[in-house]
């Protein structure tokens, strides 16, 4: 199960702070979807890039999988997406990816010194 919220951002004329307005929450749990709020917000057509295979999503193939990785389709910095609760999080399987032999590096004691 993954639930999310697509928000955007709104100037408080009392505060003068940036707020943020949920204007859809999208729930999917298998085959079963529940949206609330404007769902015109949500193309169910829109393939996304998976973060754990790097292969496309439909999400008629995988509902959970393609909801989860909806953040990363949009750009805009008129709305954005937040999963806020998920049973199969992504970010734990990419951060335990292979490690990376990094090479060390030798600086030179004084860069000066070799300019011509």
């Amino acid at each position: 199960m993954v639930e999310l919220q697509i928000r955007s951002p709104f100037l408080n004329e009392e505060t003068r702070e940036i707020e943020w307005a949920v204007l859809t929450c999208l729930r999917v749990s298998g085959d079963s979807v529940e949206i609330e709020g404007d769902d015109e917000l949500l193309d169910f057509s829109v393939p996304v890039v998976s973060l754990r295979t790097g292969e496309l999503l439909l999400f008629e193939k995988d509902r959970e999988e393609w909801a989860r990785n909806l953040p990363n389709a949009y750009r805009a910095g008129d709305y954005v997406v937040e999963v806020f609760r998920d049973d199969n999080p992504i970010l734990p399987e990419v951060l335990a990816g292979p490690e990376v032999e990094r090479e060390q590096l030798q600086l030179r004691e004084k860069v000066g010194a070799h300019a011509g």
